[in-house]
């Protein structure tokens, strides 16, 4: 068995676990951790990790600086400046 197809089927695994059993933000972590690099995940698990949490899979991208959002500034109010996550 290559190493490719252990990868994906720990991939389907733990995107099966996310989809149907009830997981705790620290246990949703730990699967995100394991899955790391979330960049480089096929767009259905993805998805899957984006349907349970998607703030979440945010965070992980900008941490491993695969976060592809830019930034645009809108208009400010008082002394507030707010900006809007494009992408």
């Amino acid at each position: 068995m290559s190493n490719m197809a252990v990868w994906k089927g720990l991939m389907g695994l733990l995107k099966a676990v996310v989809e149907h059993v009830g997981l705790d933000a620290d246990m949703f972590d730990e699967v995100l951790k394991v899955l790391r690099p979330i960049g480089g995940l096929e767009a259905d698990v993805r998805a899957a990790l984006e349907r349970f949490d998607a703030d979440s899979v945010w965070l992980a991208l900008y941490r491993e600086g695969s976060c592809t959002a830019e930034r645009k500034m809108v208009e400010s109010s008082g002394d507030w400046k707010f900006v809007e996550l494009v992408g």
